[in-house]
């Protein structure tokens, strides 16, 4: 049966492709340079295009490997490095050998992955200290692959790279993670206490934000997780959980005294089932939760707790310049003014329609 992810059972596969998975290696030879090119990108069905070296790895097909090896194939090949493909798919001894042959242990694949990360993928813990004996650093890629691990819940491999020494709080903005989240942000993004903890007790900041301002804290109140808002307020500054500091911030803000009693209600939910914009409801942030928001180098007042499924509203933030509410769409990068707090209760399905207009 066929691994490789982009054949389905009943994929209609060229030529070059069957040769490759039936290892009819005097056909390949016979070809080389009609049909396909040592180094280049082969065709091998109607919507699967790679290196032939790369194919053979994900199939484990050792003898057109050994073959391709033969030939002083390029295993380096910028966006598709072979080494990337070989920790997901294949024993260590093919992985020695393709390093002897010349893949770098240091190459990254087409959306920036190392080796450790793609090994972290499959589950291959046990290349970890392999990788590193092949002189790879586990932070190679300023913890992209450490948060990686923390995202999945793979605690052996996050207790691994603790135990080497990796800084917990080092950490670079990828395409999976624009906003920069540190590790211990991301395990309370999922809800992870036991991970938190582990984290915590390696060194991780827990005061360090993201690049919008949250932070750790503000996910176990969005997740409601007692034990953990207890657990990190009291890593914290005392000040930062004053009320009257909160209260202090909405005010030099220029929110109204209105908006400042709602986020101290206990219900602060507001009903749009009688709106025309596919939602059923919003919540605002509880006192708590109010933090200062950063957007395109200016800075607001994130009320947004939580909306309908159904919504793509964005966030539902405070403008200290303008005095009134916005919707900021991060991943449109734009931003939708609306009116004030008291025209916003007073017909919020209007508000949020101006997203569309």
């Amino acid at each position: 049966m066929r691994k490789w992810r982009f054949f389905g059972p009943d994929a209609d596969i060229t030529p070059v492709a069957r040769m490759i998975l039936n290892e009819d290696v005097d056909a390949l030879d016979a070809s080389l340079g009609r049909d396909w090119q040592l180094n280049g990108r082969t065709r091998f069905s109607e919507y699967t295009t790679e290196l032939p070296i790369n194919l053979a790895l994900v199939e484990q097909k050792s003898r057109v490997i050994d073959y391709l090896l033969s030939k002083g194939v390029d295993l380096n090949i910028e966006g598709a490095a072979s080494i990337t493909f070989a920790v997901k798919n294949c024993d260590l001894p093919t992985i020695e050998k393709i390093i002897s042959a010349g893949a770098r242990v240091d190459a990254i694949n087409n959306v920036g992955g190392n080796a450790i990360s793609c090994a972290l993928y499959q589950d291959r813990l046990d290349l970890l200290p392999f990788l590193q004996s092949k002189g790879l650093r586990l932070d190679a890629d300023n913890g992209i692959s450490f948060k990686q691990a923390v995202f999945a819940g793979q605690q052996a491999a996050v207790e691994y790279f603790l135990s080497q020494g990796f800084d917990p709080n080092l950490r670079a903005a990828d395409m999976v993670d624009p906003a920069n989240q540190s590790a211990v942000e991301m395990a309370a993004m999922k809800n992870d206490l036991p991970m938190v903890k582990l984290l915590v007790e390696h060194g991780a900041d827990v005061t360090l934000t993201d690049v919008n301002g949250s932070r750790p804290y503000l996910w176990a109140l969005h997740h409601g997780n007692g034990e953990m808002e207890v657990y990190l307020r009291a890593l914290e500054p005392a000040d930062w959980h004053k009320p009257e500091k909160k209260i202090e911030l909405l005010r030099s803000y220029g929110a109204p005294e209105t908006l400042i009693e709602f986020v101290q209600r206990d219900n602060r939910r507001i009903d749009l089932s009688d709106c025309d914009c596919d939602c059923e409801y919003l919540d605002i942030r509880d006192l708590r939760a109010i933090y200062e928001f950063k957007w395109s180098g200016s800075s607001f007042l994130n009320l947004m707790a939580g909306v309908d499924d159904m919504c793509g509203c964005g966030e539902l933030v405070w403008s200290k310049k303008r005095k009134r509410l916005a919707l900021v769409d991060q991943e449109h990068d734009e931003i939708t003014w609306l009116d004030s707090w008291e025209a916003f209760l007073g017909d919020p399905g209007a508000a949020l329609a101006k997203q569309w207009a």
